[in-house]
């Protein structure tokens, strides 16, 4: 098991667990358009769709402090908001993906969500 150096905090640790996460959603944006029953994803489509994978990926880290969770969902939101606006907002989601989000309990099945 790797270990975080002892100078890093929890969020420290969970901010660098949701890096990949971001990576993930943006490679997934071109999977996103596809054809038949869609509609285009709005700013509260996309705000859930990284909350929940932050909770989640928290989760999976055994983080529980939701202080310390909630900081890294705004934060992550914050450092990352031009790129989830351009990659995000306005692409065409298929009918159940949010339902497949907010049933996923990994965030890896977050990911799958969006393929």
């Amino acid at each position: 098991m790797k270990r975080s150096p002892p100078h890093c905090s929890p969020l420290d640790a969970l901010r660098r667990a949701v890096r990949p996460l971001f990576l993930g959603f943006t490679l997934t944006e071109g999977a996103l358009l596809v054809s038949g029953c869609s509609r285009s994803a709005t700013r509260e489509d996309c705000d859930r769709i990284i909350t929940r994978g932050v909770e989640l990926r928290a989760k999976e880290q055994h983080q529980t402090d939701p202080a310390v969770v909630e900081k890294a969902i705004a934060d992550f939101k914050r450092e990352h908001a031009s790129e989830i606006e351009a990659s995000c907002v306005g692409r065409s989601l298929k009918k159940d993906v949010m339902k497949c989000v907010e049933q996923a309990e990994t965030s890896d099945a977050v990911d799958a969500c969006l393929y």
